[in-house]
């Protein structure tokens, strides 16, 4: 499978997971309205990087618990394996995503849980949007690593560990 689609999938799974989580969380929890919003995005990042860190850490001693990010190849990052690229990979687009959720939060006036909703879903999808547009970019220009958390010559190549 193309690597860029590989990253992207493993990626885009974590914030899906780290969603729902968030989702359910704050469900079962009564936070005061005015901290709702902050928390929910909070708790998207928190939970989608720990995920993707506690998969991939996992994967290394199961190799089957890395279909729980439905690719369960990992990223090698040239000579070595380097953890800390992989989870600034999908921290950065996190931290991005939660920014740009604040945005409409501060622009429309509507019901708490309304609110809430919205900023797990502006979290999530511009999270998938930003680490899709720059993996894809970062093919043509390589510096453009840089605003994924690496460095020029940190791409990720992916290798399958193990058979299907």
């Amino acid at each position: 499978m193309n690597p860029n689609i590989s990253a992207v999938v493993r990626t885009l799974t974590a914030y899906i997971v780290g969603a729902i989580v968030a989702g359910f969380t704050l469900a079962n929890i009564h936070v005061p309205d005015e901290g709702a919003a902050a928390l929910t995005g909070f708790l998207v990042i928190v939970l989608a990087n720990a995920y993707y860190l506690l998969i991939t850490l996992l994967a290394r001693i199961w190799p089957g618990v890395g279909y729980l990010l439905i690719i369960p190849s990992e990223p090698s990052y040239g000579a070595g394996h380097d953890l800390l690229w992989a989870f600034l990979r999908t921290l950065i687009p996190s931290a991005i995503g939660w920014a740009l959720s604040l945005i409409p939060q501060s622009l429309i006036i509507i019901d708490p849980a309304t609110q809430t909703t919205l900023i797990v879903a502006i979290t999530a999808s511009t999270q998938g949007i930003y680490f899709a547009v720059l993996k894809w970019a970062e093919t043509k220009v390589s510096w453009l690593s840089i605003l994924l958390g690496g460095k020029p010559s940190a791409q990720p190549a992916y290798a399958p560990r193990h058979a299907a």
